[in-house]
């Protein structure tokens, strides 16, 4: 059946276009010839699919991969003993799995043939899926996402908004920051994702401004209009 590309094609289109652009300035100063970019959102599009259209060149269907992986197994979420909580755990090689198999302490489960190796897990998926969702049903997940990442294993709750808003890590790094606002004391806006070695000070600091709070500012300050020209262009209204 059809498969939903999950992804924004508008900003997928401009992050290609400044690419694009940053590689033209580049050519620019090395050569002082400038050149014309062409970009279609279409080809952006079929460039983000690259695998699909790789496996249809050599005869193979694409099917729904869900939370499977092709080289991780176990790869996926699971339901645990909060109702509205799920743990997602992701084994990335055999160490991981022993490590895996440690905690959830079933006879057996480190010599099981079926999961011997990474390509013997993904054969056996359903039934090592089944394995992990009967050691999850009475577990907490926050409690057992803490206990298997001291061990190395991926793994991380399911979170809602707020949970994210508060985490300490986001905060730290400054994905999400507190702006001054009076009216909403510990209001957040979403920080800038990239770090700079020298511009430290990027991103929002302060609140939306209300109408016209930074006129001042910005015919005093910035334009350098005086109080009596201000007002002479305010009562012409070529002002507001």
């Amino acid at each position: 059946p059809p498969v939903e590309m999950r992804h924004v094609m508008d900003h997928s289109a401009g992050y290609h276009a400044v690419v694009a652009l940053m590689a033209a300035l580049h050519q620019r100063r090395r050569t002082g010839e400038g050149q014309y970019i062409d970009l279609a959102a279409r080809d952006v599009a079929s460039a983000m699919i690259g695998d699909a259209l790789l496996m249809a060149s050599l005869g193979e269907d694409p099917v729904r991969p869900g939370n499977d992986d092709p080289r991780m197994a176990p790869h996926g979420v699971y339901a645990t003993a909060n109702t509205d909580r799920w743990l997602t755990i992701a084994v990335r090689n055999d160490r991981e799995w022993r490590a895996l198999v440690g905690i959830i302490g079933t006879p057996g489960a480190a010599d099981d043939p079926r999961f011997a190796s990474a390509g013997a897990r993904r054969r056996n998926s359903c039934s090592l899926d089944q394995l992990i969702t009967e050691w999850l049903q009475h577990l907490d997940a926050e409690a057992t996402a803490q206990q298997l990442q001291a061990t190395g294993v991926c793994a991380h709750p399911s979170w809602n908004m707020q949970e994210i808003a508060d985490d300490p890590h986001l905060r730290q790094r400054g994905a999400l920051t507190e702006v001054h606002d009076p009216s909403y004391p510990g209001r957040l806006a979403v920080g800038t994702p990239a770090r700079f070695s020298r511009t430290r000070d990027v991103g929002i600091r302060r609140e939306t401004p209300e109408l016209g709070q930074d006129e001042d500012y910005v015919f005093g300050e910035l334009l350098g209009i005086g109080a009596r020209q201000r007002a002479d262009l305010e009562q012409r209204e070529v002002i507001m």
